[in-house]
């Protein structure tokens, strides 16, 4: 299964994020190792 998701830079730092099928849960990491992170453990959350 992939996952598309979309990403900018924050305006303060760093990096905030969606997955495309589901834009209205945005999350942001540090860095975009982190973003990346923090996407697949929402994406957990809205599957369990």
């Amino acid at each position: 299964m992939e996952l598309e998701y979309t990403y900018f830079e924050a305006d303060e730092g760093g990096y905030i994020g969606y997955f495309n099928d589901f834009p209205q849960h945005v999350t942001e990491g540090e860095t975009l190792e982190k973003l990346e992170e923090m996407l697949l453990d929402m994406f957990e959350c809205l599957h369990s």
